[in-house]
């Protein structure tokens, strides 16, 4: 019997990641597999109270340790066991002789006091985990060992939505991260976070160029325009800066591709913002495929509901209407979906088809007698506008993150700017809908849709088996098993505790950050180039399917590129 015991492991993502491993090793090995619901909350009572300051493998390594010998203990009398031991063993980190004794305490001669690292036994379970493409944890799982760390000294460039999430996660991490300048036009933005930051006025800038040459940092986080991604990339990596980089990482895939010599020649660290792959609802698909409990993955059809709200604000009235000014949808709206797909499917991108254009915000598509702007249309018109901007504003504030000034009166004048402009009144180019079929090298086959006119936001994904199959809908996952016709449901809001849209992004962004620091910390600077490579593979399957779309959905293999 396995039993898999692991109270204390944080964040709850890392939980996830090691069990899926777990579970793998031993359906692989054919061992009765056990879980013990993990309490973190109950761990940190029982266990840290107390000890929180202690350093790693002092009183509280102790504790934790009969802590968890203590519950194998009770499940091995419970299931009618002869004997229990540790892997823990296997650790260089861990000291036998401690756990061996505690172990005894616990158990008594029900232990069996094996040190899993002699004749090497770290390194061939190393060389197993890789053999069989499973999970290695790159720290003990302790919460409090990656805060007795010094932070990272990071510059914040750009505060627009994505810049102040992670401007409020520095604010709850001192342990892992010290912002030591900002970069914000906006100077009422500029001086808020200052405020918050506890920042000198010499480390406020304007100019984004301004502060990555003056950085007393380790580190940068760019959340700029999407436009200025690869020239403060290119400028951060020769001042020696590891990156946090939000999609998309270039303009084109020429940048991309000379971004990523930047980074094997720089031996810096650059993690990419693809936050979905850390939330729990996709990495449970993630545990699914993985486990081989359906059989092998045939195929996927996945669906990306834009909204018609945030299409018409965002992507018509908004900069990613004009894609000469920042860049394809298809990049900026799915690169987070490619991601997911290159994950799930487990092998390279062979080639990627698509169709698709712009239907509807379109001059010959306005009503008779419509306005420019959507405050000045007569009153007839606007109420009834399904894309009006005063009524999209008036029923959600959902939309403001693009407002500089939310207040009543920034939000008027904003209206009488481009975020009010009809839908109808041209100068936008990105598309409203667009298909896009892809073949995987391994043969799995994807075929994803993005569609702005939809009510609701949330993806829906089916996974195709060859004993089974699984719904999503973002919260939801039904699976059906093939072989004793049974189904499964899975609801990511029972876990989380939280049924909410947005809690599933919260959960992403400190886990995007949370693996960063992580890898920061504890990644071998020797995978830091392949782990920057492995990530723009979405980036290729977007510009791939750009490139098809508007040559009349040719297929395009991704090595023309």
């Amino acid at each position: 019997m396995l039993f898999f015991s692991n109270f204390n492991i944080y964040p709850h993502a890392e939980y996830l990641r090691r069990r899926a491993a777990a579970e793998a090793l031993a359906r692989a090995e054919g061992v009765d597999w056990a879980e013990d619901a993990p309490d973190h909350a109950a761990w940190r009572a029982c266990v840290a109270a107390g000890y929180e300051q202690c350093r790693e493998g002092g009183g509280r390594c102790a504790r934790c340790f009969r802590f968890s010998l203590e519950r194998a203990f009770r499940r091995m009398r419970a299931l009618g066991c002869e004997a229990f031991t540790t892997s823990l063993t296997v650790s260089p980190h861990k000291r036998s002789a401690v756990l061996h004794a505690i172990g005894r305490e616990v158990g008594g001669a029900a232990f069996r006091a094996y040190d899993f690292k002699k004749q090497n036994g770290f390194l061939e379970s190393n060389r197993l985990a890789a053999e069989r493409g499973l999970y290695r944890q790159i720290y003990c799982g302790c919460e409090f060992s990656l805060r007795h760390r010094e932070p990272f000294r990071m510059v914040l460039l750009g505060l627009g939505y994505r810049g102040e999430i992670y401007a409020r996660w520095a604010l709850a991490h001192p342990q892992d991260v010290q912002v030591t300048a900002i970069a914000e036009p906006d100077p009422r933005k500029c001086r808020v976070w200052a405020e918050r930051l506890s920042l000198p006025a010499e480390a406020l800038f304007s100019d984004w160029s301004e502060a990555v040459a003056a950085a007393d940092a380790e580190a940068a986080v760019i959340a700029l325009p999407d436009r200025l991604h690869f020239p403060a990339a290119m400028q951060a990596l020769a001042r020696g800066l590891h990156l946090l980089l939000e999609k998309p990482v270039g303009a084109t895939w020429e940048e991309c591709v000379v971004l990523d010599a930047a980074v094997r020649e720089s031996g810096r660290l650059v993690q990419i913002g693809h936050i979905l792959r850390f939330t729990p609802y996709y990495m449970k698909i993630a545990e699914w495929i993985r486990s081989g409990a359906l059989g092998e993955l045939v195929s996927i059809r996945h669906l990306e509901p834009v909204g018609f709200h945030k299409a018409a604000m965002a992507f018509c009235r908004g900069t990613w209407g004009d894609t000469r000014r920042s860049t394809p949808m298809i990049l900026q709206k799915c690169s987070h979906d490619f991601d997911l797909f290159a994950w799930w499917v487990g092998a390279r991108c062979k080639s990627v088809q698509s169709f698709g254009g712009l239907a509807h915000f379109r001059p010959a598509c306005a009503p008779v007698g419509a306005a420019a702007q959507c405050v000045t249309c007569p009153a007839a018109i606007e109420r009834t506008c399904a894309y009006s901007a005063i009524r999209l504003l008036k029923e959600s504030q959902s939309l403001w993150y693009m407002f500089p000034d939310v207040s009543p009166a920034g939000i008027e004048r904003a209206l009488h700017g481009p975020l009010g402009r009809c839908v109808y009144a041209g100068g936008n180019d990105a598309v409203d809908h667009q298909v896009v079929n892809l073949l995987f090298e391994n043969g799995v086959t994807v075929s994803h849709a993005m569609e702005s006119y939809t009510f609701g936001r949330d993806r829906e994904t089916r996974l195709f088996f060859t004993g089974g199959e699984i719904l999503g809908d973002a919260r939801r996952l039904v699976i059906r098993r093939f072989a004793d016709r049974t189904t499964t449901v899975w609801d990511a809001a029972l876990e989380s505790g939280n049924a909410a849209h947005e809690s599933s992004y919260v959960v992403g962004n400190d886990g995007l950050l949370t693996d960063w620091v992580l890898a920061l910390r504890s990644l071998p600077p020797a995978h830091y180039a392949e782990r920057f490579h492995e990530s723009i593979q979405a980036h290729a399957m977007a510009f791939a399917a750009e490139v098809s779309r508007t040559h009349g959905g040719v297929p395009v293999p991704l090595a023309s590129l």
